[in-house]
């Protein structure tokens, strides 16, 4: 069994031996392939320079004028939209300002206004306390008119019962009288 595991053990360095004798000629061709592919693209620039190296020129220069002139452009229409901004932030600014005036005049006229109905409103209470003055003197005089005619006419009743009591009295006096003479007769 010694015998087999040494055979084995020999059998895996010679494998392991072939399988790197084998990558190394794999990387020298890898090498060789890879020269010989720098060397064919290289060939392939040339080939693609002739051919296609004015064409690309042109369109290098088509690209970079392009290029200035959308620089051109983007500064032209940054100028332009500043200037739009700076026109529409007078214009805005503008407008605020009359809004503003408007909102003024209009608050001033609503004070006119104000103190115009303050000075209608007093004139019109000061007409009604006035008014009602007046009419609470007339009432006023025609109750004490009213109070002294109830008084005159009360007083007359009064002197009225009196003379009819002074007339009863006097009728007393005749019955009492006429009652002594029925007495002495």
């Amino acid at each position: 069994m010694g015998n087999s595991k040494q055979q084995a053990s020999i059998t895996n360095s010679k494998a392991e031996t072939k399988q790197v004798s084998i990558q190394k000629v794999k990387t020298s061709n890898v090498k060789n392939n890879d020269e010989e592919l720098v060397d064919e693209v290289k060939k392939l620039d040339q080939i693609r320079d002739m051919l296609f190296g004015e064409h690309v020129a042109t369109l290098q220069n088509k690209y970079q004028t392009l290029d200035k002139n959308l620089d051109k452009n983007i500064s032209v229409l940054r100028k332009e939209l500043t200037t739009s901004i700076a026109e529409l932030k007078q214009q805005v600014d503008k407008k605020f300002d009359q809004l503003q005036n408007s909102l003024q005049t209009e608050q001033s006229d609503r004070e006119a206004q104000n103190e115009e109905l303050n000075s209608t409103l007093s004139r019109v209470n000061s007409d009604i306390l006035t008014k009602i003055d007046l009419e609470a003197k007339r009432i006023d005089q025609a109750l004490n008119d009213q109070h002294q005619e109830s008084t005159h006419q009360l007083n007359e009743m009064v002197n009225s019962l009196q003379d009819a009591k002074v007339d009863r009295t006097s009728l007393a006096a005749l019955f009492s009288q006429f009652a002594k003479e029925l007495e002495g007769s």
